[in-house]
């Protein structure tokens, strides 16, 4: 039977299958991450683009969403075209970091169950085909007067220190997994004020300044990985070699 086309010797260079999977897990930070805001592609949408003729970037993110909620929702979101990642980044826990007694109260997750459910989602993305590594990204911080003032309410809904409470966990359950961990609350807080803030367009979602940070961060963590865009060849010919050029 003839080899199929790429395959043997002679195939033309950079060709190569299957094409790896990049998987984006998370909430409205990584959907709308997806999106083109003020002019300026998000940090997945900007992501996949890095990864053009590379991997594959699929994002999961789930605007509103806790990680109580996307539990359940786990065989579809890993399964289709995600069911063959090499890498899965996890970035969860704004919402559930939500005051309990706040107008977002219904998003919220106590601190405990916090950590479980990141354990449980990490085990179920070690459970794929493949065992893909996990990059675990903590919530950012919590801007309160722009969220205040953006929401209209009359007191928090969010604040910065429960923000960074449910960042520490995270850090703490990637240490006792061993999970690769980015400490975006840290990185984008080492930054001083008023930087930070003008990297959050409502007090809590990304403004496009703070997309090109997270960018940057995450790529900056994954060029260490198996799956560096940089490291990774194109899985088809350029046409000039098509060309014979």
């Amino acid at each position: 039977m003839a080899a199929p086309p790429g395959a043997g010797a002679g195939a033309p260079p950079g060709r190569r299958a299957p094409r790896p999977v990049v998987v984006l897990l998370g909430d409205s930070l990584t959907q709308r991450g997806g999106a083109v805001a003020g002019g300026a592609p998000g940090w997945a949408a900007r992501l996949g683009e890095l990864y053009a003729r590379r991997a594959d970037v699929v994002n999961r993110g789930l605007s509103g969403y806790n990680t109580r909620w996307v539990l359940p929702e786990l065989p579809v979101l890993l399964g289709g075209a995600a069911a063959g990642a090499g890498l899965v980044v996890v970035w969860l826990g704004a919402n559930d970091a939500a005051l309990s007694g706040g107008d977002s109260a219904a998003q919220h997750v106590p601190l405990a169950e916090y950590r479980d459910n990141l354990r449980a989602i990490l085990g179920h993305v070690e459970a794929m085909p493949g065992s893909p590594r996990a990059l675990l990204v903590t919530p950012p911080p919590v801007d309160e007067t722009a969220r205040l003032r953006f929401t209209g309410g009359a007191a928090p809904e969010r604040t910065n220190a429960a923000a960074e409470a449910y960042a520490r966990a995270c850090l703490e359950v990637a240490r006792e997994t061993d999970t690769w961990a980015l400490a975006l609350w840290d990185v984008m807080t080492a930054a001083g004020r008023p930087a930070w803030e003008e990297m959050l367009c409502d007090g809590l979602h990304l403004s496009p300044s703070g997309e090109e940070f997270v960018y940057d961060q995450v790529v900056r963590a994954i060029e260490a990985s198996h799956l560096a865009p940089s490291a990774l060849p194109m899985d088809v010919p350029d046409w000039k070699d098509l060309a014979g050029g």
